[in-house]
C-alpha cells in the first residue's frame, strides 16, 4: 500500500489561495481596516511594607480614600500608596468612566526598585470617553 501510493503518479499537489484572502493582504486597505492602538495607564506607586514580595503580572487592589491618596492592598494588607500626582489622575479616570466603587483591580507592571518604586496597570484598560 506505501510503495504503491508512493510511485503512484496522479495531480500533483499545488497550493491554492482564494480571493479573499489575497483582498486581505492588498496594501490599500490596510490601513483603513486597523486595529486601534490600546493606551495601557501606568500608574507610579510606593511601597510601604518593604516585606512585600511584588512580581511583575501579580494581582493587587487599589482602594480610594479621597483624591489624592488611594492605598494598594495584597491579601488585605496595604503594602504601597499609589504617588499623590498619579492617584489624582487615576481618581480622574475613574470618575469619567463611571467607577464609582472606588476599588479597582490592578496588575503590576514592573517589579519594584530600590526605592520602593513600581507600576501597576488596570486589569480592565480604561474605556476613554468619545470626542
Amino acid at each position: 500500500m506505501g510503495l504503491d501510493f508512493i510511485k503512484d503518479k496522479t495531480q500533483s499537489f499545488t497550493q491554492c489561495r482564494d480571493r479573499s484572502r489575497e483582498n486581505e493582504l492588498e496594501g490599500d486597505d490596510l490601513i483603513t481596516r486597523a486595529i486601534s492602538d490600546t493606551d495601557v495607564d501606568l500608574f507610579r506607586c510606593r511601597l510601604v511594607d518593604q516585606s512585600a514580595d511584588l512580581v511583575p503580572g501579580l494581582k493587587l487592589v487599589l482602594r480610594v480614600h479621597s483624591e489624592s491618596e488611594i492605598v494598594v492592598s495584597q491579601s488585605g494588607k496595604v503594602v504601597a500608596m499609589v504617588e499623590p500626582n498619579e492617584a489624582m489622575r487615576l481618581a480622574e479616570l475613574m470618575r469619567t468612566t463611571k467607577v464609582h466603587t472606588g476599588i479597582l483591580t490592578v496588575l503590576t507592571a514592573s517589579e519594584s526598585d530600590i526605592a520602593g518604586e513600581f507600576f501597576v496597570k488596570p486589569k480592565q484598560p480604561f474605556k476613554k470617553p468619545r470626542s
